[in-house]
């Protein structure tokens, strides 16, 4: 897995890149460790599979909590309107 390749990627965008590849090769390495002493041809399509998986399921949970972050920042500020509304109409009477 040595194997270097070329990839044309936004300058902006480099950073990430290194980022994704670093979890992407520690994934692999930890992979390697779970897998050791297997045939050497399954070990690699083995460890492949698992480190893809694994980083998409992180990359879904990462997000899934996204999502639910963003909600519950809507929320807050629907939340915060309608104290404010409640505020200003029961001062009001």
């Amino acid at each position: 897995m040595g194997e270097k390749l070329t990839l044309t990627i936004k300058r902006e965008e480099e950073e990430l890149y290194r980022k994704a590849q670093d979890s992407v090769v520690k994934t692999i390495n930890q992979y390697r460790q779970m897998f050791a002493g297997t045939s050497e041809t399954q070990d690699t399509k083995k460890i492949l599979i698992m480190a893809c998986l694994s980083e998409a399921f992180n990359c879904k949970k990462a997000q899934l909590n996204n999502g639910k972050a963003d909600l519950q920042n809507s929320l807050e500020q629907i939340n915060n309107e309608l104290n404010q509304f409640n505020s200003q109409h029961t001062e009001k009477k």
